[in-house]
C-alpha cells in the first residue's frame, strides 16, 4: 500500500542538494519550536529585557571570573566539591535530508527522512557515560493534502519499516509553491520531535545538576524551575538583547577570555542570563568564542538566593569544560562534555545515505 501511495502522487527520489534561495520571505510561524541550540531569530519587536538586574547599564563592564589565558584555560580546583557542579549533560541530534518529493495538485511536497535522538551523559568519577538515550527514524511531510485513511495506511507501513510519521502543518496557500519554505517546515518538525526527546533526557537526570545544550525555554516542563539546578548553554546568537544600551553592547564586544557580562533578566521567560567569553577570537567574528548562559529565575532567586558568586562559578566551569579539539569546527563555543554527548549519540545513528537507501528499498521508491 505504501508503494501505491507514493506512486499515486508521483513520488520521486531526491539527491542531496545545496539549499536554494527562498522565492518568498518565509512566514513567521509558531507551529513548532525552532532549533533549541540557538537564539531565536530577531523580528521587528525588541525583546523584553531588564539590563539592570545585576548592575545599572551605565556601570556595565567585563567581569573576570577566574585567571585565564587566551585559550580559555582556567584552574577550578576550588569548585570540585561544589554541590551544584553539573554532572549530567544533555544534547540532541537531528540528521537527515529531503529524500523524495510528491506532486499533489501541482504543489511540490518534500518528504524528509531523518534520524533524531537525545542523550544524557553522566560524569562517573571522571568518565562520561551514557545514562539515557533514545533514537528514532522519522519521516516528515505535509499530510493535510491526503485523505485521512491514506495517511493512516502509510503511517502503518512506515511503522512496519521502522519509521515514525511526523505530520507537518500546512503553510498558507501563497507559500505552497515555494519548495524551500515547505522543506524548511519539514526540518523544523523533525527538530521539534528531537526537542521532545531532549526533554525526556533532561527528565531522566532526576534533578541532578545538569547542563543542557540550548535555550531553557525549549525544555520547559522537563524540570522544576524552582529547584532544578539546570544550566542552558546557547552557542549561536541570532537575537541581541543588549541594544537598548551602548555601554552594554560595548561590554559584550570587549569581553576577553574568562570574562563575563553582568547578568540581565528575560522577564517573559523568567530566565536569568549572561554572556561569557570562552576563548580568543583568533581573527573570527567579534563575538566568536562567546556563549550565553541561562538559569531559571525562580531557582536563582530562591534556591541560590540571588548569589552572583554562583554566576561566576558557572562561568568558570564552562571555561574549564570548553572543547579544546582544534579539529572540531565549533570548538571555541562548544563544551567538551556536550561534544562527547553528540559523538556518543552519533555512534547510534545509521550513516545518512545508508538510511536513504534503506528507505528507498523498503518502500520500493
Amino acid at each position: 500500500m505504501a508503494l501505491n501511495f507514493l506512486q499515486r502522487y508521483g513520488a520521486r527520489r531526491m539527491r542531496d542538494y545545496q539549499a536554494q534561495p527562498m522565492l518568498m520571505r518565509a512566514p513567521e510561524t509558531n507551529d513548532v519550536d525552532d532549533d533549541a541550540g540557538h537564539d531565536q531569530p530577531g523580528d521587528s519587536r525588541l525583546p523584553n529585557v531588564r539590563l539592570d538586574y545585576e548592575r545599572e547599564p551605565a556601570q556595565w563592564q567585563a567581569q573576570r571570573v577566574s585567571r585565564c589565558d587566551e585559550r580559555g584555560t582556567v584552574t577550578i580546583a576550588d569548585l570540585d566539591a561544589w554541590n551544584l557542579r553539573p554532572i549530567c549533560f544533555v544534547d540532541g541530534k537531528d540528521v537527515g535530508r529531503a529524500a523524495a518529493w510528491l506532486n499533489v495538485q501541482g504543489y511540490p511536497v518534500p518528504l524528509r527522512v531523518s534520524q533524531i535522538g537525545a542523550v544524557s551523559m553522566r560524569n562517573d568519577n571522571g568518565q562520561l557515560r551514557r545514562d539515557w538515550q533514545s533514537v528514532q527514524r522519522v519521516v516528515s511531510f505535509i499530510t493535510d493534502y491526503f485523505a485521512p485513511e491514506e495517511v493512516e495506511q502509510f503511517r502503518q507501513e512506515l511503522v512496519a519499516g521502522g519509521f515514525t510519521l511526523l505530520s507537518v502543518p500546512m503553510p498558507e496557500e501563497k507559500y505552497r509553491y515555494d519548495f524551500e519554505i515547505v522543506a524548511g517546515r519539514t526540518r523544523t518538525r523533525s527538530r521539534y520531535a528531537m526537542n521532545l526527546l531532549e526533554r525526556q533526557a533532561l527528565q531522566s537526570t532526576e534533578n541532578r545538576p545538569c547542563i543542557v545544550d540550548g535555550r531553557l525555554d525549549q525544555h520547559s516542563g522537563a524540570y522544576d524551575p524552582d529547584t532544578a539546578p539546570v544550566l542552558g548553554v546557547v552557542k549561536s546568537h541570532h537575537q541581541l538583547y543588549l541594544q537598548e544600551s551602548e555601554q552594554c553592547c560595548a561590554t559584550l564586544y570587549r569581553l576577553e577570555p574568562g570574562t563575563r557580562t553582568p547578568v540581565f533578566l528575560l522577564p517573559d521567560k523568567k530566565i536569568v542570563t549572561w554572556y561569557v567569553r570562552l576563548c580568543g577570537s583568533n581573527g573570527e567574528m567579534p563575538n566568536w568564542g562567546t556563549v550565553r548562559l541561562e538559569v531559571p529565575q525562580p531557582f536563582f532567586e530562591n534556591t541560590l538566593a540571588s548569589n552572583f558568586g554562583c554566576v561566576d562559578a558557572y562561568s568558570r566551569l564552562v571555561c574549564e569544560y570548553r572543547c579544546r579539539d582544534d579539529s572540531y569546527g565549533r570548538a571555541p563555543v562548544s563544551l567538551h562534555p556536550i561534544v562527547r554527548a553528540e559523538e556518543s549519540l552519533g555512534a547510534l545513528f545509521t550513516p545518512v545515505e545508508k538510511l536513504m537507501h534503506h528507505f528507498y528499498h523498503e518502500f520500493r521508491l
